[in-house]
């Protein structure tokens, strides 16, 4: 396998759907790392809110796991 440069860490977020109808949405969206969580209503706002808790700052090395 290839190894791989550069690997940001990832987050994890869950979101939870709520629709009325098809302009009537909502999402509910937990930072499953920190549990911080918010409600959405567009999906530039989804954008924000996972960029906002991604990692910020120089990308790390994830080194493979030791057997």
């Amino acid at each position: 396998m290839a190894e791989q440069e550069d690997v940001w860490p990832e987050g994890v977020f869950e979101v939870v759907w709520h629709q009325h109808n098809p302009d009537d949405w909502m999402a509910e969206v937990r930072d499953t790392r920190t549990n911080l969580r918010s409600q959405v209503y567009s999906l530039a706002e989804l954008e924000r809110f996972i960029q906002a808790h991604l990692q910020v700052g120089e990308p790390q090395r994830v080194e493979p796991k030791k057997k």
